[in-house]
């Protein structure tokens, strides 16, 4: 009930000392300032994006149009290093739902990885390793899996680079269809993290090529990085696991350009 009256009566004040003529002019505004929103409600939506990175991020850069910090241009591969859990290569965590395997297609050979998850998108590195040939990629895929009780587990799902290879990886994909889908990077910023593209010339039906957004998946890892290892959303990797993993977690940087008009 006193908010409105709080509004109506606040007035804009200069932040920053003007050195020479002002060639422009900034405006903060967050939506605690909103008329359609309660202090309850910014308090809300707080609270439900606090434990979750992305949401977080969407919150402090939408609701109170602060800048984002972002981790991922400040990730190192100690960070990674630092989410060492307490199992072996090899093994699913006990708190573990279904598996998902990422393959990078390289020109000669290829890297593959299998990631845990479980609730609240919590992660666990199980195994990751080179390649050789798609007989390789074959066993690491249909590979049994367990946990420290011996249940098996399989991956439920891997996503496959196609920007080199393209049609060996389609044809792979076909083979495979209902476990394995091609992937692809998409050049320019999606409103959405991925979109489907059906593609029909490959085995003379349609395969489901997914177009992802890369940074949107590297600032999703980036954010994960940032919870504790072990807790919910965390993003975690098995004991002892070496540098040379952790190094290519962290090969990217992400550079921010501004344009002349600062944007």
């Amino acid at each position: 009930m006193h908010k409105m009256p709080m509004l109506r009566a606040g007035e804009w004040r200069r932040m920053n000392k003007v050195i020479g003529r002002a060639h422009a002019v900034a405006y903060h505004l967050n939506s605690i300032y909103s008329p359609w929103l309660t202090f309850g409600d910014v308090a809300e939506k707080f609270l439900s994006s606090k434990d979750i990175p992305e949401e977080l991020m969407n919150f402090i850069n939408s609701w109170l149009a602060e800048p984002w910090e972002d981790k991922a241009s400040k990730m190192q591969s100690d960070v990674v290093m630092e989410k060492q859990g307490e199992y072996e290569q090899g093994r699913v965590h006990e708190k573990a739902q279904l598996l998902t395997m990422g393959v990078d297609v390289q020109l000669d050979h290829f890297w593959w990885s299998v990631r845990a998850w479980g609730t609240g998108l919590t992660s666990w590195l199980v195994d990751y390793g080179r390649a050789e040939t798609w007989t390789d990629v074959e066993e690491a895929m249909n590979r049994n899996y367990c946990d420290a009780n011996g249940e098996i587990y399989n991956v439920n799902l891997c996503c496959m680079d196609s920007g080199y290879n393209t049609d060996e990886v389609y044809q792979f994909c076909a083979k495979w269809e209902g476990i394995c889908v091609p992937t692809k990077g998409a050049s320019k910023t999606m409103t959405s993290r991925y979109s489907v593209t059906i593609i029909d010339k490959v085995a003379g039906h349609g395969l489901r090529l997914y177009n992802f957004d890369p940074n949107q998946f590297k600032d999703f890892i980036a954010g994960r990085l940032s919870v504790e290892a072990g807790d919910k959303g965390s993003w975690n990797v098995y004991n002892s696991i070496d540098r040379r993993y952790c190094d290519q977690i962290c090969a990217e940087q992400k550079v921010e350009h501004k344009d002349k008009k600062g944007e």
